[in-house]
């Protein structure tokens, strides 16, 4: 279940502290942050290569919307 999303600018928008997060933290899983590369660049191409990239887990009691929104932002890199 994501946790952020992309606007239509191509800017990631903020993560929400959302149910999951509470859920997460509730039942000790790990958050996993992952971020697609080169999405925006491939609209209106045929055959684009976009990746899918996926950091370490955060554990739930140590992740924050702003820690897991660093790591994507990280992952991404400029490639939006």
């Amino acid at each position: 279940m994501p946790l952020g999303a992309f606007g239509i600018s191509a800017f990631m928008l903020d993560l929400q502290n959302s149910l999951f997060m509470v859920l997460a933290a509730m039942i000790g899983i790990a958050l996993q942050p992952m971020a697609l590369r080169n999405m925006w660049t491939s609209m209106g191409r045929f055959r684009a290569h976009v990746e899918v990239l996926a950091g370490p887990p955060v554990p739930a009691a140590e992740a924050s919307a702003e820690r897991l929104e660093a790591q994507v932002r990280q992952l991404r890199g400029d490639a939006a």
